[in-house]
């Protein structure tokens, strides 16, 4: 990656970025060094590079990562163009939410998206693959001894290696509910535990070519006889807008996608809007 900034002309710096290698939250703003002025950055994607989001892991129900962010901080008159031939944009999957003893199971992570705006993009690039990832699988409860199981890691384009929700713990645990699939089966929530068994964790939602909405999804945990499971994440937008325009000769339009073409995108899973 290549950082290329002229002074300000009137006003305004010319901001040029260079990627070459997958980049993990590229987030331009910073990428730019943060201008504290109107900023004209283009960034120029080569070698096919692309950008994956951080998964957000088994344990602890952290979010998804964004495969590119825009970044906040912005000044008026500033512009973010994206050129070049871009392999893929993946969000991160969600993480599994926490099982734990004594407590309700916590909620699997959400989805991350693939391009995630805060300001205004001119996409002038091309890109094979757009997808949101899948959400977490959420903990499941804890008894008041034991503990639940630990909900499945959301995945983007493919499934995870956790996608199925681990089982509680202690007599009576309840058993983890399985990934979505690659077939379009959505993800199964946790079971119940029962005496003194934790409850089972959620599996975890994944995009892929043909999935509906409903697979992107992350399931709930199981719940205890003392508390409940923790709720799914919420699978990731391939672009979410967030209000700002998306103009330029490889833009997309608003809507919910299972694969296939669209503008400068060859195969996009997810919402845009």
């Amino acid at each position: 990656m290549s950082f290329c900034a002229t002074p300000p002309i009137n006003g305004l710096q010319t901001i040029n970025l260079s990627v070459s290698t997958t980049q993990t939250n590229y987030n331009i703003f910073t990428a730019a060094g943060s201008p504290s002025g109107p900023a004209n950055v283009t960034v120029t994607v080569t070698g096919s590079a692309g950008f994956s989001g951080a998964n957000g892991g088994v344990g602890g129900g952290a979010n998804g990562g964004h495969g590119i962010d825009t970044g906040t901080g912005w000044v008026a008159g500033s512009t973010i163009t994206i050129v070049g031939a871009i392999s893929s944009i993946l969000g991160g999957g969600g993480g599994g939410g926490s099982g734990l003893a004594n407590v309700a199971g916590q909620n699997g992570g959400n989805g991350g998206d693939g391009l995630h705006m805060q300001w205004p993009v001119i996409f002038n690039a091309t890109a094979s693959n757009v997808y949101g990832a899948g959400g977490g699988g959420g903990g499941g409860g804890g008894s008041t001894t034991n503990s639940g199981g630990n909900g499945g890691l959301g995945n983007a384009g493919s499934q995870s290696a956790t996608p199925f929700g681990a089982p509680g713990v202690g007599t009576g645990h309840g058993l983890g509910g399985a990934g979505a699939t690659t077939s379009n089966v959505s993800a199964v929530a946790g079971t119940a535990g029962t005496g003194v068994g934790g409850g089972g964790g959620g599996g975890s939602g994944v995009t892929s070519f043909g999935n509906s909405a409903p697979t992107w999804n992350g399931a709930a945990g199981g719940a205890s006889a003392s508390f409940a499971g923790g709720s799914g994440g919420v699978g990731g937008y391939a672009i979410r807008r967030n209000g700002y325009a998306l103009t330029g000769t490889g833009a997309v339009a608003d809507g919910t996608y299972t694969g296939g073409a669209n503008g400068g995108v060859s195969s996009l899973i997810g919402i845009v809007g």
